[in-house]
């Protein structure tokens, strides 16, 4: 009897095993919050791993050939880094380069894109957005030719663009893939005034800086939606 006894689990006991075992899976890390982008790739060779406007994580690592080299800028410290050969790590604010040079640069940028998306991973292994809903806020943006991005699933989406004090005055232009760049449509807005920006469901506040003249640093032109 006393055998049978101390094997025997009480309702309470049980109650207490599942609040223990699910408070060990909260606090696991396997399911810890899904990252956020800290960098942009502005210019890559055609055969790296990397392209062109690819949002990256902090522990993304590239490696370059000896004659190799890429761009990248920061979102939230607007460091622009210039890269020849060696192998890359992405950090928090820089890069970790080792067996290569690298040029740094501080840029006119508004720097909290961080918040605007988040990366997390899908079934399939692909990287996908997740929009976090911080879109409220009216970012600063340093050329009269703003260059937008969207997320894939709404990559086919036209984006409309108008002053906020002259709604009357939208246009719409379609996006090649999920990229919208004014400097190749040789569109300028107006420095000094702001906008809203649509895609869809999608909206996006912006001014452009009172100096602002055409192109310039991508981190400087970057809207997100």
């Amino acid at each position: 009897m006393i055998g049978s006894r101390v094997g025997r689990r009480t309702p309470s006991s049980c109650l207490c095993a599942t609040i223990a075992l699910a408070l060990l899976w909260s606090t696991s890390p396997l399911e810890a919050q899904p990252k956020s982008p800290v960098a942009i790739v502005e210019r890559a060779p055609d055969d790296l791993s990397v392209k062109e406007l690819q949002y990256l994580q902090v522990g993304t690592k590239i490696s370059l050939g000896a004659q190799s080299t890429i761009v990248i800028g920061y979102l939230t410290s607007c460091l622009r880094e210039t890269i020849t050969g060696g192998a890359i790590e992405i950090g928090e604010i820089s890069s970790n380069v080792s067996g290569g040079t690298v040029f740094r640069e501080e840029v006119k940028c508004d720097a909290d894109y961080g918040e605007v998306v988040d990366l997390e991973a899908s079934e399939s292994g692909a990287i996908v957005f997740r929009n976090l809903g911080k879109n409220s806020t009216t970012k600063t943006i340093y050329s009269t030719t703003p260059l937008f991005t969207l997320p894939p699933e709404h990559g086919d989406q036209q984006i409309e663009i108008f002053p906020k004090d002259r709604p009357d005055l939208a246009f719409v232009l379609k996006p090649v893939g999920s990229v919208l760049d004014l400097a190749v449509l040789r569109t300028s807005l107006t420095p000094g005034s702001s906008y809203e920006a649509r895609a869809g469901p999608l909206s996006r506040s912006f001014s452009i800086e009172s100096k602002s003249k055409e192109g310039g640093p991508l981190l400087g032109r970057l809207v997100v939606f």
